[in-house]
C-alpha cells in the first residue's frame, strides 16, 4: 500500500503482520525519493493538505481521508525540520475551528429559547456539551495522524502535545471568550440552585460539565469559588427563614439534611475534585457558624434548652454539627459546663433534707452520674473533652460537700449487708465511679475501714468465726480488687489485713472451741455456760477506739472472764511476745434475760458495752450512772457509757427505765436507770445493736457521724496526713538534693494526689518541720531553694 503527492516522489508503507493470531501494524520509515530535504514551498503545500483534512475532520465526515497517508506527510514534515511549520499550523487551525464552534454555540443557545429562564440555561449548557464532544474528538484524530510532531515539540521546542495544546485552545477561545465565560458559568451554577430548591435537573449534564472545567484545568479558576459562594449565599437564606419560623434543634436536624442531599450531588457531578470538604464546610459556617451564639444561647430551643429537657437527639445533632466547625465544641463545653454544675449543685447540696440521708444521698449522686454518663454517650459521642468537663465539675460540686466520702461508704455497707437481695457488680461499679471523683480519698478509706470493721466483727461481710459466708462475700472481695487497681496496694494494705485478721481467727476459734470441750470433759466442774468466740486484731490495721480505761479488761464481766483469760493463755501459747488486750467497745453479745413481772424469756442480741451494762442489773434493780461508771471502772462522764445507756432505754426495745435525772436533756452522773421488768415484745430474740444509734467505730449498724464526731474524725485524718506529706517531701528531697519551693510543692501534691490532695499550707508546715530537724536546709543565696542534708 502506497501514498502518493502532489510533487517529488514520497515513498511509504504500512504492512500487516500476524503473530500467534494477533495482526500488528508495522509503518515504515518516510522517504523521499531521490531527495534528502524539502523546500520550504514542496513544505507548505504538504502543510495545505494536511490543513483541508484537519477541515474535514472537523466538518464531522473524515471518511474519505487516508489515516496512513496523512500520518506520512506529518512524519516527512517533522523529520524533514518542518516541525514548527506542522505545530503552528495544526494550532491556527484549531483556533480557527474554536472560534466557529463558539459561534455556533451562541447560535444554538440563543436559537432555542429567546426568552431565557431555566431553557436558556440548558440550552446553553447543552451546546456546550455538544461541541465540545466534537472538539475533542476531532482534536484526538488531528493528534493521531499528527503524532510526529509530539516528540520534538515537547523535547525540542517546549511546548505541549498537540491534543493539550488543542484543550488550551478550547479553554481560551471558547470559555474564556467574554460572551460564554460568565453565561456558562451563571448557568451551571443556576442548575445547582434548580437542584437545591427540588425541581428536576439534568444532573448528567451537569456532571458533564464540570468535568469538561476539570478537564481544561478552569475548576478552580472559574467554577469553584463562583460555587462556594453562590452555596454560601443560598444556605444563609436559608438558615435565616428557618430561624424565623423554626426552634434552633430543627435547624440543627435541617443541617443534617442538608449535607445528605449535597453529598448525594457532590458524588454525583463533583466526583475527583476537592470541593466537598470545603462545600460541606461553607454549609456549616452559613447555617450554624454564622447563628453560632443564638444556637447556643437561645432561651427555648437553643443548646442549654435543650440539656435542660434532656432532648438527647437534638443534642447529638448538634455536636455533630458543632463538631465540624473550628471552635463549635470548645463553645459548647462553655455551656455545658455551668449546666452540669447548675444540675450537680440543685441534685445534691440544695435540698437540706437530703443532706442528712446518707443512703438517698448518695443514691442521687450515682444516678447523677449515670445521667452523665448517658448524656456523653447518646449526646456527644463519648467525647473525652466532654468527660473530662463532666469529671471536674462533679469533683469540685462533691468537694463542696463535706460528707460525700461517709455517705458513699454507707450507701455500700447497707449494700453490703442487705440479706434481701446481692450485691451486683454494677452496683460495685457505680460506686467506684462516685470513688474516683473523690479529691480526698483518703478520708473515704477511713469511713470504708470503719464500716467495713462493723461488718467482719457482725458476721455480715465474712464467716468470721466459723458461721456460713454471707452472700455478698464476692462483692466485698471485688470492691477491694477495684479499689486496689484503683489506688494501689499500699491503700489496701490495711483492708486486706483486716480481712486476713478474720479468717485466721475463724481457724483460732474453731481449735480453742475443741480445747474447751476437752477441757469440759476431763473437768469434774460443770461446763461453762458462756460461750466465746474472739477476733484477733491487728492494732495498726483496725480502726479501734482508745480504750475507755486504762485498764481495758477491767470491763470484763465476772460471767465471762474466765473464758477470757482461757482464751488469752491459749492465745499466748501459741503467739508469744504479743499484747491480748479486749476493748469493750468492740463485738457483739447474745444474752438471755428473764422479765418476772411478764414471766417471759427473750434473747438479746447487743453491743459487748451493751452487755456488761444490763450484767450490773443482775445485782440491783435501779442504778445511777455514777455507780455504774464505778462498778464498770470508767468515768462517770463518758460518752461511750452515755450512749450506750441511752440506746437501751431510748431505742426500740426499751430495756431500761429512766428513773430520775438531776436535768432534763442534759446527761449527769445523778441520773438513774431501772431494768424494767414489764417489757413485753412479740418477738423472742431482740436484736437491740441493730435498733441502737450507735457511736461510731461500735459494732451495731453503721450510722452518720454526728458533727462532733465528724470534726473529731477531720481531726485524726490531719494528724494521719502529716506524717505522710513528710516522708513524701523526704522521699523527694532525697532524689533531687536540691529543689525550688515551687517545684516540691507541686511534685508533693502530684505524689500524694492518689490519696489526697494536701494544701500548700500543710505542705509548708512539714517543710518547716524538716529544716528544724536538720533534714534540709535553705540555700544561703537562693531562700526559695531547699538542699537536702545527707
Amino acid at each position: 500500500m502506497a501514498a502518493s503527492a502532489d510533487s517529488g516522489e514520497v515513498d511509504g508503507g504500512v504492512s500487516w503482520k500476524g503473530h500467534a493470531g494477533q495482526p500488528r501494524i508495522v509503518i515504515t520509515p518516510f522517504h523521499c525519493g531521490g531527495t534528502l530535504h524539502l523546500s520550504p514551498e514542496e513544505a507548505e503545500r504538504f502543510w495545505d493538505k494536511l490543513e483541508r483534512a484537519i477541515h474535514v475532520i472537523f466538518s464531522g465526515d473524515p471518511g474519505e481521508l487516508s489515516f496512513v497517508e496523512h500520518y506520512n506527510i506529518a512524519f516527512g514534515l517533522t523529520t524533514q525540520g518542518y516541525a514548527r511549520l506542522l505545530y503552528e499550523g495544526v494550532q491556527r487551525a484549531l483556533t480557527a475551528e474554536a472560534v466557529r464552534i463558539r459561534e455556533a454555540i451562541q447560535r444554538d443557545w440563543k436559537g432555542k429559547n429567546d426568552g431565557g429562564g431555566d431553557e436558556d440555561d440548558d440550552n446553553l449548557l447543552t451546546a456546550l456539551r455538544q461541541h465540545w464532544r466534537k472538539f475533542e474528538a476531532a482534536t484526538r484524530n488531528v493528534n493521531s495522524f499528527c503524532m510526529p510532531v509530539n516528540r520534538p515539540a515537547v523535547t525540542e521546542m517546549g511546548l505541549k502535545p498537540l491534543y493539550e495544546m488543542g484543550l488550551d485552545v478550547f479553554r481560551d477561545q471558547v470559555l474564556r471568550w467574554e460572551v460564554l465565560r460568565r453565561s456558562a458559568r451563571d448557568a451551571l451554577l443556576q442548575m445547582f440552585l434548580r437542584g437545591r430548591q427540588g425541581d428536576t435537573v439534568d444532573w448528567q449534564l451537569v456532571r458533564e460539565v464540570v468535568h469538561l472545567y476539570q478537564q481544561l484545568g478552569l475548576y478552580e479558576e472559574e467554577f469553584e469559588a463562583a460555587f462556594l459562594e453562590a452555596t454560601r449565599a443560598f444556605y444563609s437564606q436559608t438558615s435565616q427563614r428557618l430561624l424565623e419560623t423554626s426552634a434552633c434543634w430543627d435547624l440543627l436536624l435541617a443541617v443534617k439534611s442538608f449535607h445528605e442531599s449535597e453529598e448525594r450531588i457532590a458524588r454525583a457531578c463533583l466526583e475527583g475534585t476537592r470541593t466537598l470538604q470545603a462545600l460541606l464546610a461553607v454549609i456549616d459556617q452559613a447555617l450554624i457558624g454564622d447563628h453560632l451564639e443564638r444556637i447556643l444561647d437561645d432561651e427555648c430551643t437553643g443548646f442549654v434548652a435543650m440539656l435542660r429537657a434532656a432532648r438527647l437527639s437534638d443534642l447529638a445533632n448538634a455536636y455533630e454539627a458543632l463538631f465540624r466547625l473550628p471552635h463549635g465544641t470548645e463553645a459548647m463545653r462553655q455551656r455545658f459546663a455551668p449546666y452540669v454544675r447548675e444540675r450537680a449543685r440543685a441534685q445534691l447540696l440544695a435540698d437540706a433534707s437530703l443532706a442528712e440521708q446518707p443512703v438517698p444521698w448518695a443514691d442521687r449522686a450515682i444516678a447523677l452520674r449515670n445521667e452523665m454518663r448517658q448524656l456523653l454517650e447518646q449526646a456527644f459521642q463519648s467525647d473525652a473533652k466532654f468527660g473530662r468537663t463532666v469529671h471536674e465539675v462533679l469533683e469540685q460540686v462533691l468537694q463542696e460537700f463535706p460528707r460525700a466520702q461517709e455517705y458513699l461508704s454507707l450507701l455500700l455497707d447497707r449494700a453490703l449487708r442487705s440479706t434481701r437481695e446481692p450485691c451486683t457488680a454494677e452496683r460495685i461499679h457505680e460506686v467506684l465511679g462516685i470513688f474516683r471523683l473523690l479529691k480526698n480519698k483518703d478520708v473515704f478509706e477511713h469511713y470504708y475501714r470503719m464500716h467495713l470493721s462493723q461488718r467482719l466483727l457482725s458476721g455480715a461481710a465474712v464467716p468470721a468465726l466459723g458461721e456460713a459466708g454471707h452472700r455478698n462475700d464476692d462483692a466485698e472481695q471485688l470492691f477491694l480488687l477495684k479499689l486496689k487497681e484503683e489506688c494501689g496496694a499500699v491503700y489496701t494494705r490495711r483492708l486486706e489485713t483486716m480481712f486476713s485478721d478474720v479468717r485466721n481467727s475463724a481457724a483460732m476459734n474453731a481449735e480453742f472451741q475443741r480445747r474447751q470441750r476437752r477441757f469440759g470433759a476431763d473437768s469434774s466442774s460443770d461446763a461453762p455456760r458462756a460461750h466465746l468466740s474472739v477476733c484477733v486484731l491487728t492494732t495498726e490495721a483496725w480502726p479501734i477506739p482508745p480504750p475507755l480505761t486504762p485498764n481495758p479488761d477491767s470491763l470484763i464481766p465476772r460471767e465471762v472472764a474466765p473464758l477470757a483469760d482461757a482464751f488469752r493463755r491459749f492465745y499466748v501459747e501459741r503467739h508469744s511476745n504479743r499484747c491480748l488486750q479486749f476493748p469493750m467497745q468492740l463485738g457483739t453479745a447474745e444474752l438471755r434475760a428473764y422479765f418476772a413481772q411478764r414471766r417471759r424469756r427473750h434473747e438479746i442480741l447487743c453491743t459487748t458495752l451493751q452487755m456488761c451494762v444490763l450484767l450490773l442489773f443482775n445485782e440491783a434493780n435501779v442504778l445511777s450512772v455514777h455507780q455504774m461508771a464505778t462498778a464498770l471502772g470508767v468515768s462517770d462522764t463518758s460518752e461511750a457509757l452515755h450512749q450506750t445507756l441511752d440506746g437501751l432505754a431510748g431505742g426500740r426495745y426499751r430495756l431500761l427505765r429512766k428513773a430520775a435525772a438531776a436535768a432534763a436533756d442534759t446527761p449527769s452522773p445523778l441520773d438513774q436507770y431501772a431494768f424494767r421488768d414489764d417489757f413485753r415484745s412479740e418477738r423472742y430474740r431482740l436484736n437491740v445493736a441493730a435498733t441502737t444509734a450507735s457511736a461510731a467505730g461500735s459494732s451495731g449498724v453503721s450510722q452518720r457521724e454526728s458533727e462532733q464526731l465528724r470534726r473529731r474524725t477531720a481531726e485524726r485524718i490531719e494528724r494521719d496526713r502529716r506524717p505522710e506529706i513528710m516522708a513524701c517531701v523526704v522521699r523527694i528531697m532525697k532524689g533531687a538534693r536540691t529543689l525550688d519551693h515551687n517545684l516540691l510543692v507541686g511534685q508533693v501534691t502530684d505524689e500524694l494526689r492518689a490519696r489526697f490532695r494536701p494544701s500548700v499550707g500543710e505542705v509548708k508546715r512539714e517543710i518547716e518541720g524538716l529544716i528544724e530537724r536538720e533534714y534540709i536546709t535553705r540555700d544561703d543565696s537562693r531562700p526559695h531553694t531547699y538542699k537536702y542534708v545527707a
